[in-house]
């Protein structure tokens, strides 16, 4: 017990002479204790019941109520706080009632102010030591609480994860599936009867297995890029863009020779930038692909490229059935697939896979209804220059701008 602690102690006794004596012996020896007096056991009880006392010392002989009927009344109210009972000699029966209802402590008469003070001390650790068991039982408890919803919060997300994970299995297994049955079918098809089918049956089989080979490089490209996005790689290079728009919608139009896609660049050809030239390939080669999926055959596709002073932004416009106003956040999450085009092959990890590239390369990317039907899907990307063009790009680009 250090000095700097507090506490309040309640004396109890019919006797004021002795109420003073005791109060006075406190105040010497245990500056630290706040000494409050009390002449019956009934005035005790009351006073327990408006404030809380670390201990209490009283008399064992009482007219009205005695020492014995005061610990087990005082029991009721507050059961933490020690009473250290005053006992004359020959009362051996009274102590022994008075410990089996609970007294901490004896102290007989006449008394000894060493005695009395060692046993209040002893009174008062013990309810300060208490007091702490009872804290830390409570942190315990909270702690134990805390930890089991934590458990239970770490079980539900590893039941999510393992439902997402069967999912997504499922869904890339069937996304799989598809473009190599169409794959194996033509080519069984042209091993085993090549040279009997006609012409046209070979030629279609042939771009049936062009089609089957891009949707698996797409699935399997976006699903790498996928998993390496999330690990925030970022490789950056001077880019073209004018150049990089050309060479994916050539390489669109390898699998889509029927398809028009219309090019519309600024009339001063921008400078280069500095990004990622792969993650902005796939973002192209996922959104015209999109556009080619979704847009009726005779339709064109549109890419646009347009420069201001913060950024550039790459449209690719199309004719499809658009996406409505509530799910154009949606889309953007892994394997949400809009109700529009449900009936569209396809896992719903494209537009996811555009936006992680994109926060990457620190774009943008939205989409809305275009006018007279179909979707505009926009990127952006800053308009930070290049510095450390290599003399090819550097004389590609002087060229091109002339």
């Amino acid at each position: 017990m250090t000095n700097s602690t507090r506490f309040r102690v309640l004396l109890v006794d019919d006797d004021p002479a002795l109420l003073d004596a005791l109060s006075e012996a406190m105040a010497l020896r245990l500056p630290s204790v706040q000494t409050d007096i009390c002449e019956s056991a009934t005035g005790a009880l009351a006073r327990s019941e408006l404030g809380c006392y670390d201990a209490i010392i009283s008399d064992i002989k009482m007219p009205g109520m005695d020492g014995i009927q005061f610990v087990s009344r005082l029991k009721d109210i507050t059961p933490e706080t020690p009473v250290v009972l005053i006992t004359g000699h020959g009362q051996t029966d009274l102590a022994i009632q008075a410990l089996r209802a609970g007294a901490f402590d004896l102290i007989q008469k006449p008394l000894d102010r060493e005695y009395f003070v060692a046993a209040i001390s002893r009174a008062l650790e013990f309810k300060r030591l208490k007091s702490e068991v009872a804290a830390q039982q409570l942190a315990l408890r909270d702690y134990a609480e805390s930890l089991e919803r934590r458990v239970a919060e770490c079980t539900s997300e590893l039941q999510s994860a393992l439902l997402a994970k069967n999912e997504f299995l499922s869904l890339v297994s069937h996304e799989l599936r598809n473009p190599m049955t169409v794959i194996m079918g033509n080519a069984d098809a042209l091993y085993r009867y090549g040279d009997k089918l006609p012409l046209e049956d070979r030629l279609a089989s042939l771009a049936d297995l062009r089609q089957g080979t891009k949707r698996l490089m797409q699935l399997i490209e976006n699903l790498l890029m996928l998993s390496k996005a999330e690990y925030g790689i970022r490789e950056i290079e001077p880019v073209l863009l004018d150049r990089l728009i050309d060479e994916e919608v050539q390489w669109q139009r390898q699998f889509a020779a029927s398809r028009v896609i219309e090019v519309q660049l600024p009339a001063k050809i921008p400078p280069p930038v500095t990004c990622n030239a792969t993650h902005v390939g796939l973002i192209l080669r996922n959104l015209i692909g999109n556009a080619d999926k979704y847009s009726p055959a005779n339709q064109p596709i549109e890419v646009l490229l347009e420069e201001s002073d913060e950024e550039f932004v790459i449209s690719v416009r199309d004719h499809g059935p658009g996406v409505p106003p509530a799910e154009r956040e949606l889309v953007f999450q892994p394997f949400y697939r809009s109700k529009r085009t449900a009936d569209v092959n396809g896992m719903g990890i494209g537009l996811a896979v555009c936006q992680k590239l994109i926060n990457l390369d620190g774009g943008r990317i939205w989409l809305h209804d275009r006018e007279g039907g179909g979707c505009e899907v926009s990127f952006s990307l800053p308009s930070v220059p290049a510095p450390d063009l290599v003399e090819d790009d550097l004389a590609v680009h002087a060229t091109l701008a002339k």
